[in-house]
């Protein structure tokens, strides 16, 4: 396009906090209304690098009393503001000699991204010689796959695996189904590995606890009842529909030549 930078914002909340406050020693009856929006925004260069970044944020109070009524929409007035505040970041940007002279490319970095579950993991289940199947005290991490990844407001990729960016300030924003999205600003280099920690949303915490409640009753050294066989192969089912798998990276006594429970179920 010629042009020097791309900005991009986007809204990131609009709140209301209303107030009211009254004595009747002073005559006083009033009711505040505060009004807040808040805008990200990215100042990206002729190379799709990131130059700048921030957040504005514009806020105005609307008071109403018996006596003093006020139908006024603050929205446009907050939008104005925040523009301001961004004009004045790019501005500051700009004169900081930031911007990329004649279009001339920023070196290109692979963020290795993985993606896990927080706070979730399951036990290790593994097959004695008496063929039973037994509770172990290493736990696997749980890693969704296919979740996509967007830098600096335009899709990258998705994760796990590696995603290109300009080396620099980004804002890397990480959705998927059935988990809450992640925002993060991070300042890409070369060889950086980001692991991020996602949770579920509603709707998949609800799943979740539908075919996984039996798990924290499993203790170590137990050996697996029919029931609970059962119940680990409808998680199983879950793990796979899901596109979730196990996290063996954090696991240091993995046992190595034992048939594992997840293993089978999941795989097959």
């Amino acid at each position: 396009l010629g042009a020097d930078g791309l900005l991009v914002a986007s809204i990131t909340s609009y709140t209301t906090d209303t107030r009211s406050f009254r004595d009747r020693d002073l005559g006083v009856d009033r009711l505040t209304t505060f009004h807040m929006l808040d805008v990200t925004w990215s100042l990206l260069g002729a190379d799709g690098g990131t130059l700048d970044s921030g957040m504005a944020s514009a806020r105005t109070g609307i008071q109403q009393s018996e006596t003093l009524q006020r139908d006024y929409e603050p929205l446009d007035q907050l939008l104005m503001d925040d523009a301001r505040q961004i004009g004045d970041g790019v501005a500051r940007a700009m004169r900081s000699s930031r911007l990329a002279e004649g279009g001339s490319e920023a070196s290109a970095v692979d963020v290795d991204i993985t993606v896990v579950l927080a706070d979730l993991s399951i036990p290790e289940i593994v097959e004695n010689a008496d063929g039973n199947w037994v509770v172990t005290a290493n736990r696997y991490r749980l890693s969704p796959m296919g979740a996509t990844v967007t830098v600096d407001g335009f899709l990258a990729g998705s994760a796990p695996g590696p995603i290109a960016m300009s080396a620099g300030q980004h804002r890397l924003t990480i959705e998927r189904p059935m988990l809450e999205t992640v925002d993060r600003f991070v300042v890409a280099r070369e060889g950086m590995a980001l692991t991020i920690p996602m949770r579920f949303s509603d709707e998949g915490r609800r799943r979740w606890m539908e075919t996984a409640a039996f798990i924290d009753g499993l203790k170590n050294g137990a050996v697996l009842r029919k029931v609970e066989l059962e119940q680990a192969m409808g998680l199983a089912e879950f793990l796979r529909n899901s596109r979730i798998t196990l996290d063996t990276t954090g696991v240091r006594n993995l046992s190595v030549g034992s048939r594992l429970l997840w293993g089978q179920l999941i795989d097959d």
